[in-house]
């Protein structure tokens, strides 16, 4: 019986613990599996009852451009520490962790990843290593 063995996902570069593919296909990790079958659904719509790829030119876009420039804002670090992650979500990998009253400037926002939506908005740093949940983060 296979047990499971340290693994790196090939797509996003995370160390997990989990069974290597019989097959010959990339490693992915969790959350890399769910966006893939995620974009492999959204490419496809159900024609009576049948599930069926979408044609280019029937694919609407997601969202349109936003056409007011976002405003960075300076917030300080209102917990003792607070993770810096590589993306909007908490299964993203922490890159650094922050102390409190640490000064912070953000310039981009997001609701994070689909699994992450209900947490609140994400904000990237202005140095642009990571995101903070703006949850925890006091704007001055």
């Amino acid at each position: 019986m296979a047990k499971p063995e340290e693994l790196t996902c090939s797509t996003c570069g995370i160390t997990f613990t989990g069974y290597k593919p019989k097959v010959d296909k990339p490693t992915l990790c969790v959350d890399c599996r769910r966006i893939e079958r995620e974009e492999k659904f959204s490419q496809t719509k159900v024609v009576e009852g049948i599930l069926e790829p979408q044609v280019e030119d029937e694919v609407l876009p997601i969202a349109d451009e936003a056409t007011d420039e976002f405003k960075s804002y300076a917030v300080t670090v209102v917990p003792k520490s607070l993770n810096v992650r590589r993306g909007p979500g908490c299964n993203q990998q922490i890159v650094k962790v922050v102390a409190s009253g640490e000064g912070l400037t953000i310039i981009e926002e997001s609701d994070g990843l689909v699994v992450d939506a209900t947490l609140g908005k994400w904000g990237r740093l202005e140095s642009k290593i990571g995101w903070v949940n703006l949850a925890y983060v006091k704007r001055v």
